[in-house]
């Protein structure tokens, strides 16, 4: 009987380490992004937000609103050790949709960790949001997307912010390269245009190569 219980808590005890093991072993390897957005605007709200993750999932959500002057947080973990997180934030408001690309790859001898922005007129990111990232992923754009402000940059431990604008709305976001990543984006009201504040579009650049 003693020797029975004996062996009992041994496979208990043994099962527990190799719990604990498993879960230093995610802890180490495993990829995250947190992704924090400001609203410094005075008259605009930022509603519906949607996500698509090619990998990855969200274990906290964004608020279904941000109203001007807030400030909320929703963080995206990989799903398993063995790949990284991969996807899209999209929020609308009345006039304008942002997209938010990121990636946190789990080999970064093979993948970049990426931040890209999207800022199109109406509700242009509202159809199928995979359409959306794979667009933004693969930095692919073509003449029919001339309304469309984008820009990215590869991540690393020095880079430049990533910004576009169009009229009185300017978004600008960062990102630390870290196996947790923190994303910070923030929405501003500015004066001027768009092309005037420097805003990457690459969609109107091929638009004028191809005439």
């Amino acid at each position: 009987m003693g020797s029975l219980l004996s062996r009992t808590m041994e496979i208990q005890i043994f099962n527990y380490l190799q719990n604990v093991i498993l879960r230093m072993m995610r802890s180490l390897v495993s990829r995250s992004v947190e992704v924090e957005i400001s609203n410094n605007t005075q008259n605009i709200t930022l509603k519906n937000p949607r996500i698509y993750l090619e990998c990855g999932h969200c274990s906290r959500f964004p608020p279904p609103e941000l109203h001007p002057g807030s400030t909320d947080k929703c963080h995206f973990p990989g799903s398993s050790p063995l790949w990284g997180v991969a996807g899209i934030l999209v929020y609308e408001a009345e006039s304008f949709t942002v997209a938010i690309h990121f990636s946190n790859p789990i080999d970064y001898n093979k993948f970049p960790i990426q931040l890209g922005l999207e800022l199109s007129p109406g509700k242009d990111h509202l159809d199928r949001l995979e359409d959306t990232y794979d667009r933004m992923a693969n930095g692919i754009y073509s003449s029919s997307c001339l309304d469309i402000k984008f820009n990215r940059v590869v991540v690393g431990k020095r880079h430049r912010p990533v910004q576009v604008s169009d009229g009185p709305v300017k978004v600008t976001a960062t990102m630390t390269s870290a196996i947790s990543s923190f994303l910070k984006v923030v929405l501003e009201e500015q004066e001027g245009s768009g092309e005037e504040a420097g805003t990457d579009n690459p969609c109107r650049r091929r638009h004028m190569l191809e005439k």
